[in-house]
């Protein structure tokens, strides 16, 4: 009925198969690495004394979550009608052996009820049926509705996560691209190929399935994943022993050393911090009023240094209290292009210009308006260490939940639609004092009428601290990329830090 990725989202309808398929197994990757597999089968059954259809998942991964293999299963247990309505859904998921979250969704002719359990809160949920019928089996339908290329249809999926409070039918846009050849095992077979779009996420999948009506392959180009049928033997076989899965969340650094063994004082309120790294390309990295980047270093010289494969950064944030109190209206001229909307951020969207402006209120001065925003967005939201793939503000706003770089697409946009020049920035970060790596990030600055000022709504202090080495300005794409595909372990020195004076 689902695919059930390492975000633990649900969605009805994502993976079904026909009522006499036999067991099928997908290998799960991530960029191309095997990191898990998902198996469906199918039996008759009964419910409440009438035949039905019993579609039982389970989908298992394995990765490494800051220097700790992780291993997660969700296991769930359908039950539809012959014609394929949902009848009952059980779904247990777990994470490090423990169980993250258990829902039951009871459905009846009008609604569906949902118990949760969900990181130790019990909720309750009673929604009603949409008007259009929802479907297990929604291949069937597609291929019914959508047999030609630019055929399209729009069709209801409920949407429940873990701990979703407010779960939904939303509806799904499926359009028939056409035919495309694919390699399963190294045979050749073809497939239609469907795209999907959600209408509260620009995130969507690739759906592939065989003139028969057998489901081949489901893609998810936002969150570099793929579910494609396999022999059971592949399925269960060993997980590579991949390099670059050392650590899926991104643990890029281990502490090399320290100068003279110096510890890094109030790493939250740092005025400024140089390092040096080495065995990462900085070449792209900007230099800019909040840091310089050069490669090598004439300055200092430690044990084994190497200025070819070096890089000097010297992080000193521009200080927030040094703003001129440019109105908003004055400092945004020339900057115009950085109000609009952009991929993820619907700055122009009447609930967010709505928002913004019931935020910022009485505020005229950038620096007041930027204060109000960021204040907001982190008193709103509740941080979320996970895979930290960008999703749409608005359903951001709806979660109020997210990673570092959810922070900054929401706070940008909040920005923006206020009418202040903003754009998204992300790159790694430190946060331990005693230091235990860099970690990637997101943050936003803002234009105030004559340089880009840093905003972190994780922190909470006003000013951005030079813990912040940036990386990639306006460029969400880069940053999950790095993020997510960089092989190296890199090292770093901290060889001079000090804190704000108070």
């Amino acid at each position: 009925m689902k695919v059930v990725s390492a975000f633990i989202v649900v969605v009805l309808g994502m993976l079904s198969v026909s009522a006499c398929a036999d067991t099928r197994y997908y290998a799960v990757y991530w960029h191309d690495i095997r990191i898990g597999y998902y198996r469906v089968t199918t039996s008759s059954a009964t419910y409440e004394g009438k035949p039905a259809i019993r579609t039982q998942t389970h989908f298992e991964d394995t990765i490494v979550y800051l220097g700790r293999k992780r291993k997660g299963f969700t296991d769930t247990d359908d039950l539809s009608s012959q014609d394929n309505k949902p009848l009952r859904e059980h779904v247990t998921s777990q994470v490090f052996g423990r169980t993250t979250w258990r829902c039951d969704f009871k459905f009846d002719e009008k609604s569906v009820e949902i118990d949760q359990v969900a990181l130790g809160k019990k909720l309750r949920t009673t929604l009603p049926l949409p008007s259009s019928p929802i479907y297990y089996d929604e291949q069937a339908l597609i291929s019914q509705k959508c047999p030609n290329p630019g055929d399209s249809i729009e069709i209801p999926h409920f949407r429940a996560g873990l701990g979703e409070e407010h779960p939904a039918f939303v509806p799904v846009q499926m359009h028939t691209v056409g035919y495309a050849d694919l390699k399963i095992e190294g045979k050749p077979v073809k497939a239609i190929h469907y795209e999907e779009k959600n209408s509260d996420s620009p995130a969507g999948r690739d759906i592939y399935i065989s003139p028969s009506g057998e489901n081949l392959r489901f893609e998810y180009p936002a969150e570099s994943l793929v579910y494609a049928i396999t022999s059971k033997e592949l399925a269960l076989s060993p997980l590579p022993n991949d390099p670059s899965n050392r650590d899926f969340f991104f643990e890029t650094a281990t502490w090399d050393q320290r100068a003279s063994e110096m510890q890094v004082d109030q790493v939250d309120q740092l005025a400024e911090m140089r390092i040096l790294i080495e065995n990462l390309d900085l070449s792209k990295a900007p230099s800019d009023e909040s840091q310089t980047v050069v490669k090598g270093d004439l300055a200092f010289h430690g044990p084994g240094y190497d200025p070819a494969n070096r890089w000097s950064i010297d992080i000193h944030p521009a200080q927030i209290a040094d703003s001129v109190p440019e109105t908003i209206e004055d400092a945004v001229r020339g900057q115009e292009q950085w109000t609009k909307p952009g991929k993820f951020m619907p700055s122009d969207d009447p609930k967010i210009k709505a928002l913004a402006a019931k935020i910022v209120g009485n505020q005229k001065t950038v620096v007041g308006g930027v204060l109000a925003i960021k204040n907001y967005v982190g008193s709103l939201m509740e941080p979320k260490t996970e895979f930290g793939a960008a999703r749409d503000a608005l359903q951001i706003l709806h979660d109020r939940t997210g990673t570092g770089s959810n922070y900054s697409i929401l706070t940008t946009t909040l920005l923006r639609a206020a009418g202040i020049a903003a754009r998204p920035v992300s790159g790694v970060v430190t946060w331990d004092d005693h230091g235990s790596g860099l970690f990637m990030d997101g943050w936003s600055e803002a234009w105030d009428g004559r340089r880009w000022i840093g905003v972190d709504a994780t922190e909470r202090h006003a000013q951005l601290s030079a813990c912040h080495i940036k990386l990639w300005e306006d460029d969400l794409t880069s940053g999950q990329e790095y993020q997510h595909s960089d092989l190296s372990k890199v090292r770093f020195l901290v060889y001079y830090s000090h804190p704000y004076k108070k």
